[in-house]
């Protein structure tokens, strides 16, 4: 799916802006998956239709590891209050190491996602609920 071009620029504008005040920074890589992500759902969260347990069992493709990291990533990041947060991000973590394993052209992109899920989570929390 691909996100509106106004969208990506006003996630651009956020993203730049919470480490222009909070001090907190993501290499560039990973800045750039987060703006798209973001700006991507906006007008859809896709999230999975099982639980989260049995949908890291029923992956199958790398786009199912993707949207599965993806839709925990976002979840986590914008509502931080959501319930059993850091077991969702486990299973973001998990399923981003599936990517790691593969043969595609940005591989490091999901090791450093798989490796750093935590800060990211936390720094899209800052995106979406400055201080």
């Amino acid at each position: 799916m691909k996100a509106d071009d106004a969208y990506i620029e006003a996630f651009q504008t956020v993203v730049d802006d919470t480490e222009n005040t909070t001090g907190l920074t993501l290499p560039w890589h990973i800045k750039q998956y987060v703006v798209h992500l973001l700006a991507e759902r906006v007008t859809h969260d896709l999230q999975p239709i099982n639980t989260y347990a049995e949908t890291v069992f029923a992956m199958t493709t790398a786009r199912d590891a993707k949207s599965l990291g993806d839709s925990a990533l976002w979840l986590t990041g914008v509502f931080p209050s959501v319930p059993q947060r850091n077991y969702k991000t486990e299973i973001g973590r998990i399923a981003y190491s599936r990517l790691t394993h593969e043969s595609l052209w940005n591989t490091q992109l999901f090791i450093d996602l798989e490796e750093h899920i935590y800060p990211v989570r936390n720094f899209i929390t800052h995106v979406i609920r400055p201080l």
